[in-house]
């Protein structure tokens, strides 16, 4: 058993789907390219990402909850461009709403220390869980992986994802994948100004509701259940051979 969590195969699963018995995918359209081998699984997640607490969240961040809390995050090396245009958007967020910003190791912004309803840190690890829970609203990337999360815990966002000059596209695709299934909002990283974010976070601030109804529907959240019954399978052929 091979797991593409992409929407396109990568190089090594498209090599591998030749010789393995089964393909478990995150996206439908990537089991739809595989063929018959191939199924729609989703990702198998760690458990820990479930029992985060909002209260821990805010008070690591400093925030009283009485705001909206939206959380950016870019990946552990951050995002340069969209921390960028984040922090040039504070003046019109920050009335509205409370930023944790998970910046990236290495990109901390002195001058923003104590700014209020601001929290920026370098990265989580086992507080992250607490971290999401906190959060009412998500400005992330378009890994495959982080959108997973997401949808799993429910969390309206609005993906920035890489561009063509700094990938192979598959974050883009990841991002129209979900917009085209009402789970997120999209803005794209050339469109991208202080006008056009502030915008978009305020837009999908005020669908919340309705992005989060889409993603609670949605049928395949965490994929750990159907990856084993996928294996299980697999092993049961093969002793039965």
């Amino acid at each position: 058993v091979c797991h593409e969590s992409d929407i396109t195969p990568g190089l090594a699963n498209r090599i591998s789907a030749k010789f393995v018995d089964r393909v478990a995918t995150t996206f439908p359209e990537c089991a739809k390219a595989l063929g018959s081998k191939a199924e729609t699984t989703g990702t198998p997640l760690r458990p820990q990402l479930f029992v985060g607490q909002r209260q821990k969240g805010l008070a690591m961040a400093g925030f009283t909850g009485e705001k909206p809390v939206l959380l950016m995050t870019g990946g552990s090396l951050g995002a340069q461009s969209v921390n960028q245009c984040l922090r040039a958007c504070l003046p019109s967020l920050l009335p509205r709403m409370d930023v944790l910003h998970l910046c990236g190791k290495g990109n901390l912004a002195p001058e923003l220390e104590g700014l209020a309803g601001y929290c920026q840190l370098e990265f989580l690890g086992d507080d992250m869980a607490d971290a999401l829970a906190a959060a009412d609203i998500v400005l992330s990337r378009a890994g495959s992986n982080t959108l997973s999360e997401l949808l799993a815990l429910a969390k309206p966002m609005l993906l920035v994802p890489y561009p063509l000059s700094a990938s192979r596209g598959d974050q883009i695709r990841n991002a129209e994948s979900y917009a085209c299934q009402g789970l997120a909002h999209v803005l794209l990283q050339e469109s991208m100004t202080p006008d056009t974010l502030t915008a978009a976070i305020g837009n999908l601030l005020a669908q919340k509701d309705a992005l989060r109804a889409t993603m609670e529907a949605y049928p395949l959240k965490d994929g750990t259940d159907a990856v084993l019954r996928m294996i299980e399978e697999v092993q049961q052929q093969r002793r039965a051979r």
